[in-house]
């Protein structure tokens, strides 16, 4: 017979692991601006690049979505391990000691 259960130190760790990498994400558009400005100052001499500017008004929206979304997939991960855990508590309490043939 095998045991069936949730693993609610994975999915916690799992929700960790998403938190850190949303938290590298939190700068994307500062960062994103500040490369940007180096790479037009590095630029600027004659002849020169004036496109710096657009560039970074349209991807700059990019590098915003990337971080909401980080921030919201995290929540999501963090939300689901959650609601794992108290299953897994609840179904302890409810099924202790039930055998289920897989």
């Amino acid at each position: 017979m095998s045991q069936v259960s949730a693993r609610p130190e994975e999915a916690h760790s799992v929700g960790r692991s998403s938190e850190s990498a949303a938290a590298q994400l939190h700068d994307l558009p500062e960062d994103f601006r500040d490369i940007q400005e180096r790479c037009k100052s590095a630029t600027s001499k004659d002849p020169g690049l004036d496109t710096w500017d657009s560039f970074g008004n349209k991807y700059i929206e990019y590098m915003n979505s990337i971080k909401e979304q980080a921030d919201i997939i995290s929540g999501n991960i963090q939300s689901s391990a959650e609601d794992i855990s108290s299953t897994e508590d609840q179904a302890v309490d409810t099924f202790d000691g039930v055998n289920v043939p897989i």
